[in-house]
């Protein structure tokens, strides 16, 4: 079939035509099969001349070789997924329950001090935390305190108390006290949301499907004969040239070339984004427990409707202000196309707003500008219509590498405050690469405050690396405040343990000296601070970290952040552990440890160093694939058993002497059955899994049979040697 081997097939050969099953050219790759049929002995079969011109046909009597070509019509369909970011295959998410509490604790010699404690408690998709701070100034102040329940098989995270509303374009960020429900992306992480391209390729035999996006092979498959709607394209954000080559058995390619924008603000067509909350608004975070203001309802949605078109709108409803917008994002050849507009009416008092947006992305440039409009009265929940606001503020920016040692940036920012007047800023920003893992940064920028005159400033920094994983600058600026320069040296703190440092130097404002040294163990971190600059000296330390408590256990750690893991290897201390394959400690005395850092609802890589087991144990698995809550714990237990084996040396007692029994065969009748161990040339058994106690054995060599009790005592060691074990007298095979 179209040149690849089949299988063996009973074909009736007629004058200029061929009838074969229907079941043999299914078996070729051929679908929706017409034609002409009969039956021939209980058997249909179909005529080879009948499906012309969509089959063509070829009888080589002397070969008995039967050959077809078949239109791609009737070599079926499939459909091949090639997004970028697939699940992965044996995630397993090892829920359980725990609780941590993280604190924080900052001091000065100008006998400043502050605190931090968060609490959170956590089991299966629910999770509750509370935090609480304390200030010279504020007092002892209470933070957040939220129950979170997440739905990952339908994307939506419930929320019951205090909650931060995200804000967008046009909008605030208020704090509600109250509930809400959202759709959250991250409980899928490896969701498409973005209306990704798809092709079609036609494969006529066996071949390589390869998939280059910007040049690049991004995906390479092998494909049976057939027609193949290739989705989700791993493209890039921005302007990508795709490119897919076919490559058959014989060498033969065929290329399909097609350009394409992927905007980033689309949504997947029939995809939703939503959110709805009502509570009260939270006034004077971070300086009051229980100070709240009006009532409010807030609701968002976004849905994509095609794969170039995404509309959304948003509500605000509350005793003093009321709001209403919508927004829609275009995305083109030509770049994405984002606005928005919005009323509002604050205790009657009328107000609008308007957002432009435009972007631009390419592997050689990058551009893009946005502005938005508000009016004097423009009120949302956390804008009141008698607050001083922008009433236009507008941006534009170009990037571009040149060639691949440097980059150029330039950018305006401009806004306008109702009360405190106009402000615009220019600046243009290169990065040049000068060899030996250094790089030089300019930067030049023209800025006008309000009535002031125009400023300028430029800066010069060059930037390489120091011994130790570390980094070394040094830089120069002058503007309206003069010249100045600055050098500094730091290294910031790994993932797992380790340390990190900052020292600086500037001359600006009579000269400022600043150091910071940073510890970073399994169970906590330090920093110790010190900073000289116009006319005092302060010296600083702080101090956080977390308790968590899982499996019964309490463990000291980093301050949990994200989600954690205990690691068992039951029994077996001292073993190195890693994180996506990045060391981050050793088990302890139990043969546990507690690894922080996981991203959630993520496969993450959970492994153990094999090595660090003694040779007394059998290993099972030893990598892992982990998906852990936020905040919240996953065990997972390594399989390792401590070997209880036991060797030896046999013998058979005989008159003249004991005799070994060479490559016999040694059986042991346990509990669980009947174990066995061939007998080496010098009588060596080996039998695992064996406990302590009396056994009864036998030998079997040359045809006999030898039976004997074997005595296993009580020993902590993996491996048991018995010495020689000598079995009486012969005894006749059974």
């Amino acid at each position: 079939m179209n040149g690849v081997p089949g299988d063996t097939a009973l074909v009736l050969i007629a004058p200029r035509d061929a009838w074969i099953s229907p079941a043999d050219l299914a078996r070729t790759g051929l679908s929706g099969i017409g034609g002409a049929r009969r039956e021939l002995d209980g058997r249909t079969l179909v005529s080879l001349r009948s499906l012309a011109p969509d089959v063509r046909f070829e009888l080589d009597e002397r070969e008995l070789a039967l050959r077809l070509e078949a239109a791609p019509s009737l070599l079926g369909r499939g459909a091949v997924d090639l997004r970028a970011w697939s699940r992965p295959a044996g995630i397993e998410t090892g829920d359980a329950p725990s609780a941590f509490l993280n604190y924080a604790a900052h001091a000065t010699t100008q006998e400043d001090a502050s605190g931090f404690l968060e609490a959170g408690v956590s089991r299966d998709a629910a999770l509750l935390t509370g935090s609480v701070s304390a200030t010279q100034v504020a007092g002892v102040v209470r933070g957040l305190t939220t129950l979170t329940l997440d739905r990952p098989e339908r994307l939506l995270r419930l929320t019951a108390g205090d909650a931060l509303v995200a804000p967008d374009a046009l909008s605030g960020a208020p704090m509600l006290a109250g509930i809400g429900i959202a759709r959250e992306w991250s409980l899928d992480p490896y969701r498409v949301r973005a209306p990704l391209p798809g092709a079609t390729a036609f494969a006529a035999t066996p071949s390589t499907v390869d998939v280059y996006v910007n040049g690049a092979l991004a995906r390479s498959l092998p494909v049976a004969p057939g027609t193949y709607d290739l989705s989700n394209l791993p493209v890039t954000t921005g302007a990508n040239d795709v490119r897919l080559v076919v490559r058959d058995a014989f060498g033969r390619t065929q290329a399909i070339e097609a350009a394409h924008y992927q905007a980033q603000g689309l949504l997947a067509p029939g995809l939703d984004e939503l959110g709805w909350w009502a509570g009260a608004l939270r006034e004077r975070y971070g300086t009051e427990s229980f100070s709240y203001g009006d009532p409010v309802l807030i609701g968002r949605h976004r849905r994509g409707f095609s794969d170039r078109l995404t509309g959304g709108a948003r509500l605000e409803l509350g005793p003093r202000v009321q709001q209403a917008g919508a927004s829609v994002t275009v995305g083109s050849g030509a770049g994405e196309l984002e606005a928005a507009a919005a009323a509002s009416a604050d205790e009657g008092a009328p107000g609008a707003a308007g957002f432009l947006a435009w972007r631009y992305s390419a592997r050689r440039f990058a551009l893009g500008a946005d502005a938005s409009v508000l009016s004097s009265r423009f009120a949302h929940a956390t804008l009141a219509a008698g607050a001083d606001r922008a009433l236009w503020r507008a941006g534009a920016h170009v990037a571009a590498p040149l060639g691949r040692v440097a980059s150029v940036e330039l950018q305006y920012v401009g806004a306008e405050q109702r009360d405190a007047g106009a402000s615009h800023r220019v600046e243009a920003r290169t990065s040049l690469r000068v060899g030996g893992g250094a790089w030089l940064q300019l930067s030049a920028s023209v800025s006008r405050d309000r009535a002031a005159d125009p400023a300028a400033a430029v800066f010069a920094q060059l930037v390489m690396a120091a011994p130790g994983g570390g980094t070394l600058d040094a830089g120069v600026r002058s503007g309206r405040a003069g010249t100045s320069a600055s050098t500094g040296l730091q290294r910031t703190l790994p993932v797992g343990p380790g340390v990190g440092y900052r020292l600086r130097a500037d001359s600006a404002a009579g000269g400022t000296v600043s150091a910071l040294a940073q510890a970073q163990p399994e169970f906590g971190r330090y920093e110790l601070g010190y900073d000289h600059g116009r006319g005092s000296e302060v010296g600083s330390a702080s101090a956080s970290g977390g308790l968590v408590l899982v499996g019964r256990r309490l463990f000291a750690t980093r301050p949990v952040e994200q989600g954690f893991a205990l690691l068992r290897v039951p029994g077996v201390p001292g073993v190195r552990a890693y994180l996506d394959r990045r060391p981050v400690g050793r088990t302890d005395a139990r043969g546990d440890l507690l690894v922080p850092g996981l991203l959630p609802y993520y496969g993450n890589r959970l492994g153990i160093e094999d090595a660090d087991v003694p040779a007394s144990y059998r290993i099972g698995d030893t990598e892992r694939l982990v998906a852990s809550r936020p905040r919240g714990a996953a065990v997972v237990r390594f399989d390792v058993e401590r070997l209880r084996a036991v060797e030896g040396w046999l013998r058979l007692a005989r008159r003249e002497g004991a005799v070994v029994p060479a490559y016999g065969t040694f059986e042991l009748d346990l509990p669980g059955g009947t174990r066995r161990s061939p007998v080496g040339a010098d009588g060596a058994f080996w039998l695992e899994d064996v406990p302590a106690g009396e056994h009864a054995a036998r030998v079997y060599w040359n045809g006999e049979v030898c039976e004997l009790p074997l005595a296993v005592p009580e020993s902590g060691a993996g491996v048991l040697e018995l010495g020689t074990v000598t079995c009486g007298p012969r005894a006749p095979m059974l």
